[in-house]
């Protein structure tokens, strides 16, 4: 299904549903190679929107216009179809309401962010995991240093 006018160059996968990758997602490396980046097939805008829905649990188009206007010059309706773009690609359920539909995330930060890391190590790094880990690790306080310590120790128990 195609959401964008723009060329739909590859898909990520989230909750076994397909994400258009679109080229204007694109940016320019330093060898003048194209590259999706790591918010491919979500604009600017949509990771905005989502950003507010998964901090609040929820909200109305108006209210996430209130919070985006804020920070951009947007227009209602460009919230409203962002937001029903989100829905119709499965990640978030449009419910009926008094004041307006509400919107609740159906896929979290957390599963959105490993979806996108897995499509970046199997598509940019051939599976390779080592450049990842290596600035990942680079950057974790202590206390975050020590869960991945426990977690490491958890795969290895099982």
């Amino acid at each position: 299904m195609i959401y964008w006018t723009s060329t739909i160059r590859d898909y990520i996968v989230v909750r076994k549903q397909r994400i258009p990758v679109y080229s204007r997602d694109m940016k320019q490396t330093k060898q003048n190679k194209h590259v999706p980046s790591l918010t491919s097939g979500l604009g600017e805008s949509e990771l905005q929107i989502l950003d507010i829905i998964w901090r609040t649990g929820g909200a109305t188009v108006r209210e996430v216009f209130e919070e985006v206007r804020k920070t951009r010059n947007i227009t209602l309706p460009a919230v409203m179809l962002s937001m029903n773009r989100l829905a119709k690609r499965g990640v978030l359920n449009k419910l009926p309401g008094d004041r307006g539909a509400m919107y609740r995330p159906l896929v979290s930060r957390d599963e959105m962010a490993s979806s996108l890391l897995g499509d970046l190590l199997d598509k940019v790094l051939q599976g390779s995991a080592r450049p990842v880990l290596s600035s990942f690790v680079e950057r974790l306080n202590n206390r975050e240093l020590a869960e991945l310590l426990e977690l490491v120790n958890r795969r290895r128990d099982s």
